[in-house]
C-alpha cells in the first residue's frame, strides 16, 4: 500500500477547511526555513499546520521552530493524516462555538 503524498494530504485538508468556513495561506517566514507550511484562521482563531507525507515527521529544526512559536501563545500541529486534521478542525470548532456561546 503507498503511502499518501504530503501535497495530497495538504489539498485535501485546505478544500475541507474552505468548505467549513477557515481561511487559509501559505506562511512564510523570511529567513527561517522551519517555519510551518500553513495558516488557518477563523473567527480569530490562528492555527499553524506543518503538513508530513503520511508516516513522518517534522525534523528536528521544525520541531524546535514550533516549540518557539508554542512558547509565544501559538498554535501549530503537524499533520500527516487527512482524518487527524478533520478531527483536529472539529475539535477547534467546537471550542470557537462554545466561546461564542459564552460571550456571544
Amino acid at each position: 500500500m503507498r503511502r499518501r503524498l504530503e501535497k495530497s494530504i495538504e489539498k485535501a485538508c485546505k478544500r475541507w477547511a474552505t468548505n467549513d468556513g477557515w481561511w487559509w495561506a501559505k506562511f512564510k517566514s523570511p529567513g527561517k526555513r522551519s517555519a510551518p507550511d500553513d495558516e488557518f484562521i477563523k473567527y480569530g482563531r490562528h492555527v499553524f499546520v506543518e503538513f508530513k507525507a503520511e508516516g513522518e515527521e517534522a525534523t528536528d529544526p521544525q520541531l524546535i521552530y514550533h516549540d518557539e512559536m508554542r512558547a509565544a501563545g501559538a498554535e501549530v500541529y503537524v499533520i500527516d493524516d487527512v482524518e487527524k486534521f478533520k478531527t483536529l478542525f472539529q475539535r477547534i470548532n467546537a471550542e470557537i462555538a462554545h466561546l461564542a456561546w459564552l460571550y456571544g
